[in-house]
């Protein structure tokens, strides 16, 4: 079972209903391996809260996301929404055990 969600923009008042929605398709078919890939654009420099609390709602739904299942993040451009470097943001998701994708390249070191 495969489910994407993607251009999340920091949408903190539909997380919930998001969170559920994943609860519901999970219940639905509990024998199905799922995995949950998140498809790009997480953070919204436009969300007041998000910019200044550096996403911390954001990393808070795929951290309850991954409780669910394995996430796959495919980096977006709005990932450097709240935190310049993308590397951190790399980082960060791989220390929360995200896999991240990513066809983007970071020219200061080539990864």
């Amino acid at each position: 079972l495969m489910l994407c969600v993607a251009d999340l923009h920091s949408a903190y008042a539909t997380a919930p209903q998001l969170v559920a929605a994943v609860d519901a398709a999970l219940a639905a078919h509990p024998d199905a391996e799922a995995m949950i890939l998140v498809n790009g654009d997480v953070f919204e420099r436009g969300n007041a809260v998000a910019r200044r609390t550096e996403g911390a709602g954001d990393w808070a739904l795929l951290d309850a996301l991954r409780d669910r299942a394995p996430v796959v993040l495919n980096i977006g451009n709005h990932e450097t929404a709240l935190v310049d470097d993308l590397a951190e943001v790399v980082r960060r998701a791989r220390e929360r055990d995200l896999v991240v994708v990513s066809s983007i390249r970071d020219t200061r070191t080539g990864r």
